[in-house]
């Protein structure tokens, strides 16, 4: 049995293994758009809703972004065209009315992935994603979802609470949303990021899904993963890895040997996106059976 697989199930018996869900996981619900989908929909939001331009080439100015893969910058600019006079972005009606449009009222399908995730029973789960569908699924016994807004009801919650901890923020609170380069400007700070890595790391085993862990395209995960690597080095001898499952369990590559033996910034790098829902669903049972003998 792989050893990722044991840990898991040592972590599940403590209750102290914590699901850190990305957009795959919205994506297989709800049918969510990809982080490039979401900017087609901000376009044709723009077109649809007749907001206000002060120029038709501002459409282009952002495709020419999204064009070049610099999706942060072209999330700014549109940001920008919904923003009122000096007020910021997520001050906007219209702001908030594209949140809406794409998150509110989700009907998420029935899911094995789902299933077998509320079959953890974990008392915390950290996600990067706006929408509430976790909180909808009860994938954690009913608690608390808080937001990066408030770093301090974060730590709380990690050492004795439960719910859901949105990294990235909940759309139905736009000035916690982060989608351009200058909302990761107002969330990054190095005082919050490692304060908040530091409970994450020590508030039990990571079970990265429906995400990558290299931290290379988002500002945020990175910094909290620089913290992680930080960390590490004072935690060579113990045994106490974060996982990042493949569909198929075995022996896992290199990359998928997660340890606070191991640096981050030296693994390999993971897949792009991960299906996991089989791989979720056997350790449920597997964990969930070693626990009842």
């Amino acid at each position: 049995m792989p050893d990722q697989l044991q840990h898991l199930r040592r972590a599940l018996r403590n209750n102290n293994l914590v699901p850190v869900i990305g957009s795959g996981f919205s994506t297989a619900l709800a049918g969510l758009p990809s982080w490039s989908e979401l900017l087609t929909r901000a376009i044709e939001y723009i077109a649809d809703s007749q907001v206000a331009l002060h120029d038709h080439k501002q459409i282009e100015v952002i495709k020419s972004l999204a064009a070049s893969n610099d999706l942060l910058d072209a999330f700014g600019y549109f940001q920008k065209i919904l923003s009122s006079g000096d007020r910021p972005h997520y001050d906007s009606l219209e702001y908030e009315g594209f949140l809406y449009e794409v998150f509110h009222n989700l009907t998420p399908a029935p899911s094995q992935l789902a299933s077998a995730l509320k079959g953890l029973r974990s008392r915390v789960v950290l996600t990067t994603n706006y929408d509430l569908l976790i909180e909808q699924s009860e994938i954690t016994s009913k608690g608390r979802s808080e937001t990066w807004l408030d770093p301090s009801a974060i730590r709380t919650l990690l050492r004795s609470g439960s719910g859901v901890v949105h990294l990235h923020g909940r759309y139905d609170i736009p000035s916690s949303v982060i989608l351009s380069t200058a909302d990761y400007g107002r969330l990054v700070t190095a005082d919050d990021a490692t304060t908040v890595a530091q409970a994450a790391f020590h508030s039990g085993v990571l079970l990265f899904i429906g995400s990558s862990i290299d931290g290379i395209s988002d500002p945020h995960l990175g910094r909290l993963l620089e913290e992680f690597s930080r960390i590490t080095d004072r935690t060579r001898r113990e045994e106490a890895p974060h996982v990042e499952p493949y569909q198929k369990l075995g022996p896992p590559p290199a990359s998928l040997q997660v340890t606070h033996t191991e640096p981050y910034q030296k693994l390999g790098p993971p897949p792009a996106s991960l299906q996991v829902t089989r791989t979720v669903a056997r350790v449920s049972d597997k964990a969930r059976g070693a626990c009842a003998g």
